[in-house]
Order: structure tokens, then sequence, then C-alpha cells
């Protein structure tokens, strides 16, 4: 709702104010756009805060960060992106900062990194396990070809023998 808000107020600076509303209804109902059409007349094309943004908006609608404790790592990784984003857009845009330097305002990378195997989750969930399964795997797959903070963070760990000297 926050990054709705925010792209109305630059789409209304850059645009005028009728850009942000449909036109009238027969009853004369003014409507506002939605999210979707939003991002589309601010980000023009592939952009990684776009598709940022359209993930979260996409778990929100079918509610899979309350369902699915199991992608609390990869989701984790995604909303801390999605703040830092907005911190950014949010001080360029008003350019006043988000938060005051003594709040830090991030969330924690905390859980497992790793999903269950697949037969924990057909356990616990049963029939929507394989659906659960396909949507951490795609998450995880979008994570690893982006390798973009503006996405979600990236998390490279490499172990090296190293020897002194």
């Amino acid at each position: 709702m926050s990054w709705e808000q925010l792209i109305k107020a630059i789409l209304i600076e850059r645009d005028g104010e009728d850009s942000i509303y449909k036109p009238s209804s027969k009853k004369g109902i003014r409507e506002t756009i939605s999210l979707r059409v939003a991002l589309d007349r601010l980000f023009k094309g592939a952009h990684s805060i776009r598709k940022n943004i359209e993930i979260i908006a996409d778990w929100r609608d079918k509610a899979v960060h309350l369902l699915m404790p199991e992608l609390q790592g990869l989701a984790s990784r995604v909303f801390q992106s999605g703040v830092l984003n907005y911190s950014a857009k949010f001080e360029q845009f008003t350019e006043t900062p988000f938060l005051h330097a003594q709040h830090s305002g991030m969330l924690s990378l905390v859980g497992d990194f790793k999903l269950p195997p697949a037969s924990v989750l057909r356990t616990n969930y049963g029939l929507a396990a394989d659906d659960i399964l396909g949507l951490a795997m795609a998450a995880e797959e979008d994570i690893k070809n982006s390798n973009d903070i503006e996405f979600a963070i990236p998390i490279n760990v490499s172990l090296v023998y190293a020897k002194d000297g």
C-alpha cells in the first residue's frame, strides 16, 4: 500500500492529478488506477524495483506469505530489498529521509534458507505441497538469476582454504 501511494504521488507530480484516475464510471465515481497500472506508468520495461514490488504484490494477493513459513528465508530477502528500495525512492522524491538515522527500519534476515524436503511439505500441507514447492523454487530461481539487491538481498557465501603467509 505504501508503494502504491508513493508511486501515485510521483505520477501526480510528474503527469498531473488526473494521471492516477480511471475514467469516471456511469455513476460518476472516480477510482484511482491499480498498483500494477501505476507500476507500468512509472517503471518502463524490466526493472528490478518493479519486479520486487510485483512479487510482493503477488504474494500479498495470494496471501502466501501467511500460509508458508517455509518461504520465510526467501521472502525476507525480497521484503528487505523492498524496504531499502522504498526508503531510497521516498528520499529521492521527498528530499527528506524516510527514517531518521537513529531508527534502523530494517527487517532481519532470519530463518532457515533451505526448504524442507518435499516429503515433509507433503506431510504438512498435503496436495498444496507441490504448489508451495513450485512457488519456492520459482522464487529461488528468480533471486538467483537476478542477483540484484533491488530485487532481493543476495546472500553469497564462499568457503575457501587460505594459507597464511
